[in-house]
């Protein structure tokens, strides 16, 4: 990888072509385009680079470049500040997939909630009673609890996520 590319604040820029790609105009010239990806209801993009016919993401190159190896078996790259375009070094972490998902960016939800809570956070009401409650997955069990105020389960969402995810636990934006 290393005689392929350079490195510049996130960016891999050709140094020397692979032996499939016969366009020696990108040589000096910034690697890799923007991939849409739509998978389980989740929408998110990534740089990929085509090395001889294969695509890579730019996340995994450069953290091979800064590492000398490719993440273990089962692991991927985490983009600490959730932007999955931004690949600088130290903004790049290796980690099971299980942290990788409780890393997500723990934002108001635009598309299934009107009430624009928080991803897992719900308003309860049951005729003259109110309660919110945060609900997420954790190793394949459902977790769940019911506050009086959304102030209450907003805290102790964020409190129960550290708990189990330590610092993979995701981001507030709210």
């Amino acid at each position: 990888i290393k005689y392929l590319f350079s490195y510049k604040d996130g960016i891999l820029i050709w140094k020397q072509l692979s032996k499939n790609n016969k366009k020696s105009d990108l040589i000096g010239k910034e690697a890799g385009t923007i991939v849409d990806v739509s998978k389980n209801g989740y929408n998110y993009k990534y740089v990929g680079i085509r090395i001889n016919k294969k695509r890579y993401r730019r996340s995994v190159l450069v953290f091979c470049l800064f590492n000398k190896r490719f993440p273990k078996i089962n692991n991927v790259i985490d983009h600490i500040n959730g932007n999955p375009i931004d690949d600088r070094i130290e903004n790049l972490r290796e980690c099971t997939a299980s942290q990788n998902m409780g890393n997500i960016l723990l934002k108001k939800k635009k598309t299934f909630n009107k009430n624009n809570y928080p991803i897992g956070i719900y308003k309860i009401e049951k005729g003259k009673y109110l309660k919110y409650s945060y609900r997420f997955n954790y190793k394949n069990k459902e977790i769940y609890k019911s506050f009086k105020t959304l102030k209450e389960a907003k805290k102790e969402y964020i409190n129960k996520r550290k708990e189990l995810f330590g610092e993979f636990y995701g981001r507030e934006s709210w």
